[in-house]
C-alpha cells in the first residue's frame, strides 16, 4: 500500500464543537511475533548453517511472516557466492542492497512501496551466469580445462525492473529506520532469480536447498531432525507429528506416516519416548519396523541414540543393527495443520502471480496468470485455505496448464501438509499430464523401442567409416573412478577397442566429457574413420555447464549466448578448452574441428540436448539428422513457495540462437538437415553408408 500524508487545517472553532475527537491508532504497523526463529540454509545440525532470523507482524496483514531486512542480509550473506551490502538511502524510507564488486542494487522504497532492480543479472545472478549453471570448473577445481575467452561480451545491457507491489497486494514498511519485508517478496523477488527460495513452517524458515533434500524436508514439516535415520530413502517417514500421550509411562508421542508406491494405503509408524528415558519406535510395515532408543533433553532438543531390534523392545541391549545418533526439535510447526489462514492463502497466491509475472521465462508463450483468471475454478482451487486442495490445484497448474517439460512438481509438499510425499504428487502427476510431456514421452517410449530392435547395444560404437557415441544426460560427479584431466592422460587410454567400449558405458551416468575422452583417444587409433555421430536421441538434459567442454570437442570456439528476460541482459560466452594438457587454451589439439565430419542425432533430445543440436546448427560445425529435436530453451529454477511447496519452473535464462542481425528462443526445437532415408536409425551399417554419401 502507497503511503500518503494528508494535511487538513479546521477552524478552532469547529474543533471546539466537536463533542468527541477520534483519538490517532498508535498501533505500530510492525510488531515482534516471534524472537526464537532461526534460518536454515543447509544441514539442521550445522550450527554455522543457522541463523536467528525474528518474525515480525503487520496489523494488516494477519498472520503473514514478516521479517527485518537486515537480519536477512546478515544470515543469508554466507549462501551467496558474492559479497553484497545492504544500507539507508538518502531518505528513512528507502533501502539500498547492493554488489560489493559492481553497481548492481535493489532499491526498495516504502513510501512508493516500490522494489527496482538496476543491473539486475549484476546483483540476482551475481557474475555472468554463475548460479544458472554456464560458469564454474566441472573439473572441481582438480585442472582447469576452460576459461572465458576475450570474445565474451555483453550484446545487449539490461533494463531497469520496477515492480509496483501494491499490483501485488504486498507491503514493505519503514520502521524505525528498519525495513520490514514480507517473507514472499524476498522468496520471489530476490532468491527465486538465483534460482533458490525461502519457506516458513510457522516457526523457522527454510531455504530451497533444504527443502529439496528428503531428510530436512521432513524436518522442517515435522520438527524432527531427521538427517541420520538409517532408513533407506524409501523407508523413511513422510514427518513425525507429536501426539497427546495415551499411556503414562510416556513422557512424548509422535506419529509418522510412512508410504511408497507399494502399500495400498499409508502406514502409521508409532515413536514413544518414555519417562525413563528409554524409547521404541514400531510400526506394522513389510516385516515390521522396531527400533530402541536412548535420550536426554536440552531445551527444545531431544538427543537421542538407537538402533534396530528383531522385536518391539526399550532395551538397546536387544539391538540387531549399528548404533546411530540424530535428534528432534520439539517446537511445534505448522505440519499437518491441514488448513491455512485467508491471509497466508492470499499471500501465496499473490506470490504465485508475482512469480509468473516476472520470473516464468516462457511468458511471451503463455501468460500463466491470464489463464488463471480465464479458469475460475483453478483460481478458486489456488486460493484455498484448504492446503491439500491447492496443492491439486498447482500440480494440476503445473503440470496439466503449463505443460512445458521443464516446469513440475519437486516431490515435496507443503509443510502444511500431512499426506505422504512418495505417494500424492507422485499420482497427480500423471493424472495431469499435459499434452505436450504425453507427446515427448510417448516419442521418448518410441525411439527406444526402434533402438533396442537395432543391432545396436553400445555407447560407442564402429561401423565402417563412422564412428558412434551416444550420451542421455549433460552431467559431471566427480569421484575417483571418473577422475576430471586433460585428454591426454592415461586415465582414458585403452588397450582395445572393447576396453574403451566398456569405459564409456560405465562413464556415461557421471561424466559425458570423461566418456568423449575415452572414445576419441580409441577413435585416433582408426584412420579409416571419417564420421563421427552423437546419439542426442532421448537425451533429456541437464548441466549446462558442460556444455563448452562437450561442444569443444567439435569446435575450437564453442559459445554460449543466453538472454535474462527479467531485465533482458543479453550475452555472449566464448570458451578456450584445453583438450590436450597442454595448458594452453584454444590452442592446436585442443578440438577435432576439421579433422572429422560431425553429425548430430537429433530425436526427442530436450534442454540441454536440444541446446547442443543447436549450437552445432548455429555454428555449423556439424549437421543434424533425424527429426526435429524437443525443444527446451530455458534453464530450469528450482522454486519453493512460502508454505514449502518444492517445484520447479522454467527460468527467465534463455539460451539463444542467432537468427539474421536477431536472437531467437529455440524453445520449439530445431530442425534437422537431413532425413534418414531408412526406418530403423540405429542400424549402423546403414546409417555409415547414408554418412558416405553426404557432402558436410
Amino acid at each position: 500500500m502507497k503511503k500518503y500524508s494528508l494535511f487538513l487545517i479546521i477552524p478552532s472553532l469547529l474543533i471546539s464543537s466537536c463533542s468527541e475527537v477520534k483519538q490517532k491508532d498508535e498501533t505500530p504497523l510492525i510488531s515482534l511475533y516471534d524472537e526464537n526463529s532461526k534460518l536454515y540454509l543447509g544441514s539442521v545440525e550445522n550450527k554455522d548453517n543457522i541463523y536467528s532470523l525474528r518474525t515480525y507482524h503487520h496489523k494488516d496483514y494477519d498472520d503473514v511472516p514478516f521479517v527485518d531486512f537486515n537480519e536477512y542480509h546478515y544470515g543469508i550473506k554466507s549462501y551467496l557466492e558474492r559479497n553484497r551490502k545492504f544500507y539507508q538511502g538518502n531518505n528513512e524510507h528507502t533501502f539500498i542492497y547492493s554488489r560489493v564488486e559492481n553497481n548492481g542494487k535493489i532499491v526498495f522504497d516504502t513510501l512508493e512501496n516500490t522494489v527496482t532492480f538496476n543491473n539486475a543479472s549484476a546483483i540476482l545472478l551475481d557474475s555472468i551466469g554463475t548460479n544458472n549453471g554456464i560458469d564454474g570448473d566441472i573439473t572441481n577445481n582438480n585442472i582447469k580445462i576452460y576459461t572465458s575467452s576475450e570474445k565474451t561480451k555483453v550484446l545487449e545491457e539490461g533494463k531497469d525492473v520496477v515492480i509496483d507491489l501494491d499490483d501485488y497486494n504486498m507491503d514493505i514498511v519503514s520502521q524505525d529506520r528498519h525495513l520490514y519485508v514480507p517473507i514472499n517478496v524476498i522468496n520471489t523477488l530476490l532468491l527465486a532469480p538465483t534460482t533458490a527460495g525461502i519457506c516458513f513452517n510457522g516457526v523457522d524458515y527454510f531455504t530451497d536447498y533444504t527443502m529439496r533434500n528428503r531428510y530436512i524436508s521432513v524436518f522442517a514439516r515435522s520438527g524432527n531432525y531427521n538427517s541420520s535415520w538409517i532408513f533407506t530413502p524409501t523407508e523413511v517417514p513422510t514427518a513425525f507429528k507429536r501426539v497427546e500421550n495415551v499411556e503414562s509411562d510416556e513422557k512424548y508421542r509422535f506419529e509418522g506416516i510412512y508410504s511408497n508406491s507399494t502399500l495400498e494405503k499409508p502406514e502409521v509408524i508409532v515413536f514413544s519416548l518414555f519417562k525413563d528415558h528409554k524409547g521404541t519406535m514400531n510400526g506394522n510395515i513389510k516385516n515390521n519396523i522396531h527400533f530402541a532408543f536412548e535420550w536426554s533433553e536440552d531445551n527444545d532438543v531431544i538427543n537421542l541414540k538407537g538402533a534396530q531390534t528383531m522385536m518391539e523392545s526399550r532395551d538397546l541391549d536387544d539391538a540387531t543393527g549399528e548404533i546411530f545418533y540424530t535428534k528432534i526439535n520439539k517446537r511445534a510447526t505448522n505440519y499437518a495443520t491441514e488448513h491455512r489462514s485467508e491471509a497466508v492463502a492470499k499471500m501465496n497466491y499473490d506470490e504465485l502471480r508475482l512469480s509468473f509475472d516476472y520470473l516464468y521465462g516462457l511468458k511471451e508463450k503463455l501468460d500463466v496468470n491470464k489463464l488463471i483468471e480465464e479458469n475460475p475454478e483453478l483460481k478458486e482451487r489456488l486460493l484455498s485455505t484448504n492446503i491439500m486442495e491447492y496443492e491439486d490445484a498447482f500440480d494440476k497448474l503445473v503440470n496439466y496448464y503449463i505443460d512445458d517439460i521443464h516446469s513440475s512438481i519437486n516431490g515435496g509438499e507443503s509443510i502444511y501438509s500431512s499426506s505422504p510425499i512418495p505417494s500424492f504428487l507422485t499420482i497427480k502427476n500423471g493424472e495431469y499430464q499435459g499434452n505436450r510431456n504425453k507427446a515427448y514421452y510417448s516419442e521418448v517410449g518410441r525411439l527406444g523401442t526402434m533402438k533396442n530392435n537395432s543391432h545396436f547395444n553400445s555407447a560407442y560404437e564402429i561401423s565402417g567409416k563412422t564412428a558412434y557415441l551416444k550420451f542421455h544426460l549433460f552431467i559431471h560427479t566427480i569421484s575417483s573412478s571418473f577422475p576430471m584431466a586433460p585428454i591426454n592422460s592415461s586415465v582414458y587410454k585403452t588397450e582395445t577397442h572393447e576396453q574403451a567400449q566398456q569405459k564409456v558405458l560405465s562413464a556415461l551416468n557421471y561424466s559425458p566429457y570423461y566418456a568423449f575422452c575415452v572414445a576419441f583417444n580409441d577413435i585416433l587409433k582408426h584412420t579409416e574413420i571419417e564420421n563421427i555421430v552423437f546419439d542426442l536421441t532421448g537425451n533429456i538434459g541437464g548441466e549446462i555447464r558442460c556444455f563448452p567442454y562437450l561442444a569443444a570437442f567439435m569446435s575450437k570456439d564453442p559459445n554460449i549466448v543466453y538472454r535474462n528476460t527479467f531485465d533482458n541482459t543479453l550475452v555472449d560466452l566464448h570458451y578456450k578448452v584445453d583438450l590436450n594438457g597442454d595448458n594452453v587454451f584454444g590452442g592446436e589439439g585442443d578440438s577435432f574441428e576439421g579433422k572429422y565430419k560431425f553429425y548430430i542425432l537429433n530425436g526427442a533430445n530436450f534442454s540441454a540436448g536440444n541446446e547442443f543440436a543447436a549450437f552445432a546448427k548455429d555454428s555449423g560445425c556439424a549437421k543434424l539428422i533425424g527429426e526435429k529435436s524437443a525443444g527446451g530453451s530455458c534453464a530450469i529454477a528450482n522454486r519453493v513457495d512460502s508454505s514449502g511447496l518444492t517445484y520447479k519452473l522454467s527460468s527467465t535464462f534463455h539460451l539463444q540462437l542467432k537468427q539474421g542481425d536477431k536472437y531467437i528462443s529455440n524453445d520449439d526445437g530445431v530442425d534437422i538437415d537431413y532425413q534418414i532415408p531408412f526406418e530403423n536409425w540405429y542400424e549402423l551399417d546403414q546409417l555409415d553408408a547414408f554418412l558416405n554419401t553426404l557432402s558436410n
